[in-house]
């Protein structure tokens, strides 16, 4: 987990299964634990489609955590592509006040929220192949999403300015130097 600045809040080693038992939901599992001391504190977290579930959206919102982030898995009926134009979007929103949006730009994106309203629209820049630049619509959540996605990137980039040229195959060796990094 990293803030802004792109400055590392919390980390965790994966090291495989707990016990004998068969983890199911493990990125949900590390937002909610990463997010334990964030309760009440009205802080907004983004996390992509690895970690981001509906049940975890409805968590996290019962707990004042504001949270937004890519989805693919058990979305509601939206429109169909070839009915969306670019630029164009739909959404639906829960009982729980958790939306799924759905934006087509290429591709269509999907944006599972529970903060950002999905009717509120901005204008983001997209150049065509002729190198045309177009003004196209986008959701406030995928501009939200797409501003504060970058900073777990950001601290590997910082990390990386400062690392050690050791290899090893050892797998403590590596941890080790990570943390010297």
């Amino acid at each position: 987990m990293c803030a802004e600045s792109g400055y590392c809040l919390d980390f965790e080693i994966y090291t495989g299964k707990d016990g004998e038992k068969i983890q199911t939901d493990l990125g949900g599992k590390v937002v909610r634990k990463f997010c334990m001391n964030l309760k009440s504190k009205n802080h907004k977290v983004f996390f992509d489609n690895y970690f981001n579930s509906y049940p975890l959206q409805v968590d996290l919102y019962k707990d004042n955590i504001l949270a937004c982030g890519t989805n693919r898995k058990f979305l509601p009926q939206l429109k169909e592509d070839k009915h969306l134009k670019r630029g164009e979007h739909d959404y639906r929103v829960s009982d729980e006040n958790v939306a799924f949006l759905k934006w087509k730009d290429k591709r269509s994106v999907f944006i599972l929220t529970n903060n950002i309203d999905p009717t509120q629209a901005g204008v983001v820049n997209r150049r065509e192949r002729n190198g045309e630049l177009n003004e196209i619509n986008c959701p406030e959540a995928v501009i939200q999403y797409n501003k504060c996605m970058n900073y777990v990137d950001k601290f590997d980039q910082l990390k990386s300015t400062y690392a050690m040229d050791r290899k090893s195959r050892k797998w403590w060796h590596r941890i080790f130097f990570h943390f010297l990094d």
